[in-house]
């Protein structure tokens, strides 16, 4: 089985007028790292606000520097070229507010400060990789409740949701296989098979964030480490 197109692959030849092959993976970049960015941001010292701004200009400068197509995906995972590429934003802007600090302007943030915060401390390190884990859990489990829905009803991806981990109450096997209007040992199939879908699309989510096929089971039990903690 060949190994599946990555996000290196489709986001290198992406643009913002990109194709729709182009565009789903710059939705996907965007859902997956969004958060683990800002959050990234905010522990760098900046205020919710400039972070949110920040962010947003993050992801507008990998589109229109053209650095995904520039990066070479055999130097390492995809996120951690996210994680050099943000230390080098965050400090690029440093230095710009620094430099209309001292041409008059008013800085908008403690630039002494925050520069001391930049560097890549091992505890921001790691919870970009917590946040990066939880969102690529959540958009495997977002995709899973979509075939759900597909396959079965609304309702079905509903009660099916807190046996995944997902939201809601989590109700007895009893209680949930009524719901459904299936028996016992059925609706215990229909978790099963949902809880294989789940982790089938983890792995797919993980497959498209790393350049070559060995590093794959390295990068996916670190994932559920992540997750685990």
């Amino acid at each position: 089985m060949p190994f599946p197109v990555t996000q290196w692959t489709v986001l290198a030849q992406a643009t913002l007028h990109g194709d729709e092959a182009g565009r789903e993976a710059l939705n996907r970049l965007c859902q997956t790292y969004w958060e683990p960015v800002r959050q990234s941001v905010l522990r760098r010292g900046w205020t919710p606000h400039e972070a949110e701004d920040l962010t947003q200009s993050f992801f507008m400068h990998l589109l229109e520097r053209g650095l995904l197509r520039r990066a070479d995906r055999e130097r390492g995972r995809f996120r951690a070229f996210l994680k050099t590429i943000l230390h080098r934003f965050l400090l690029h802007e440093l230095e710009r507010r620094g430099a209309a600090r001292r041409g008059g302007g008013r800085a908008e943030v403690d630039v002494g400060c925050v520069a001391e915060q930049l560097a890549l401390d091992p505890e921001t390190d790691v919870e970009f990789d917590r946040r990066w884990a939880r969102a690529a859990m959540q958009a495997a489990l977002d995709r899973v409740l979509e075939e759900c829905v597909d396959r079965r009803q609304r309702d079905a991806a509903g009660v099916i949701a807190p046996f995944l981990g997902g939201p809601g109450e989590l109700p007895t096997y009893e209680v949930a296989a009524a719901r459904l209007g299936l028996g016992l040992a059925a609706f215990k199939t229909e978790v099963l098979h949902w809880r294989r879908r789940l982790r089938e699309q983890l792995r797919a989510e993980v497959r498209r964030t790393i350049a070559t096929p060995h590093e794959f089971e390295e990068e996916f039990n670190y994932l559920r480490q992540l997750l685990a903690g």
